[in-house]
């Protein structure tokens, strides 16, 4: 019996792997049912990890600074790690605070007169328009599309006010419905907070556990493709999140400074949703364009002309000097890769897969490349053929 298993075991182990296979297409349904449950259970943990991995990044600037203050300081090295975490979170607690405080209400109040004077916004950029289009004689006039008429009239008998009104009375009354679902997601996120902590302050534990794990489960091959896989992931992740959120404050109090130097109205609004918007790669700074020039173009067309200059010439002074300091040489993705990945990740997975579009690609892009030049250095090819021109 030993002997046929042993002669047969390619063919049982085929076999295995079909029965396997069927089951999963028979069972698809429960199977994803399942896995979706799954993902649901486990989501405050995916959020801690989330958590812990955005707080780690100044937490080890501050563990590091201490350290090298403390020197042979005993008592200051047993609690590091806790002194660290308390710090980092005092650290974001001020940065909330400062937001509450400061922008926050001059962004409230910037959305509040656009809403007040709304109806005045929309006639004077469709006056702008018509009035650019009467200057090049084209004979054509944006009041009359129909669709331009509509949102006048909207504007005009404020109907727009009453579906705003009707919309938020909506959601209050969603809320008030939904309360014991609300308490539930609010719970899971605390949950998530707790966690967070919990792994920041026994990361090291954590991670020698799954080292260990992997090494006994697993040959020592896959161990170490595991383990330098993590470590890239790491450097990559960690360089992405943190150089962003920090690109993204200094996006934004760069075009803050020129938007008050140059007297621009909303100034607040508009570098503030210049810097949000910019967490999102490729596509966040052009939606925060967009809306900026609407802004501008309501009140001073010729400025709205000279914002989308300005906007180019510090963008791209913020992608060629500032970004590449910051994040480094780590997303070294091409062009066409980065629009691939955000397109597939973001249509797939919404917002959070546009955040998180870059790095995975980058990731990717870094083992398949490495991957290939294994494989031509096994198979000994000629690099100068390869990198050889091609006529046109």
């Amino acid at each position: 019996m030993k002997q046929y298993f042993k002669d047969n075991k390619n063919t049982l182990f085929v076999a295995v792997v079909i029965i396997i296979l069927l089951a999963i297409v028979l069972r698809m349904n429960e199977i994803v049912s399942f896995v979706l449950t799954m993902l649901e259970v486990f989501n405050p943990f995916f959020i801690a990890i989330g958590i812990a991995f955005i707080l780690n990044i100044p937490m080890k600037a501050i563990e590091n600074g201490l350290s090298k203050i403390s020197r042979n300081n005993k008592i200051v090295k047993k609690f590091l790690r806790p002194l660290s975490i308390i710090l980092t979170l005092l650290f974001a607690v001020v940065i909330l605070w400062l937001l509450m405080i400061i922008i926050l209400p001059r962004v409230a109040e910037s959305v509040v007169y656009v809403f007040n004077n709304f109806s005045t916004i929309v006639n004077n950029s469709i006056n702008s328009v018509d009035d650019i289009l009467n200057d090049l004689h084209l004979g054509y006039k944006l009041q009359d599309i129909p669709y331009i008429k509509e949102i006048q009239n909207i504007s005009k008998d404020q109907e727009l006010f009453k579906h705003v009104i009707t919309f938020f009375g909506s959601i209050t009354q969603g809320v008030v419905k939904n309360a014991v679902e609300f308490t539930n997601t609010f719970f899971s996120y605390f949950l998530a907070f707790c966690l967070s902590i919990y792994l920041l302050a026994g990361k090291e534990t954590l991670i020698y556990q799954t080292k260990k794990v992997t090494v006994a489960l697993f040959p020592k091959n896959i161990s170490t493709f595991v383990f330098e896989t993590g470590s890239k992931a790491n450097v990559i992740f960690k360089n992405f999140v943190g150089g962003q959120l920090v690109d993204c404050i200094i996006k934004g109090v760069m075009f803050y400074i020129v938007f008050q130097f140059l007297d621009y109205r909303f100034t607040e609004l508009m570098a503030t949703i210049i810097a949000v918007c910019s967490i999102v790669p490729v596509f966040g700074p052009i939606f925060a364009m967009l809306i900026c020039f609407v802004l501008i173009f309501s009140y001073n067309p010729i400025n709205a002309l000279w914002f989308i200059i300005i906007f180019q010439v510090l963008s791209n002074f913020e992608g060629q000097v500032i970004y590449p300091k910051i994040v480094g040489k780590t997303i070294g993705l091409p062009g066409i890769w980065v629009l691939l990945s955000i397109f597939i990740l973001g249509g797939k997975f919404g917002i959070a897969g546009m955040l998180l579009a870059v790095p995975i690609t980058a990731l990717a892009y870094e083992l398949f490349v490495e991957y290939i030049n294994s494989r031509l250095k096994k198979k000994k090819i000629n690099y100068e053929l390869i990198e050889e021109k091609g006529e046109d």
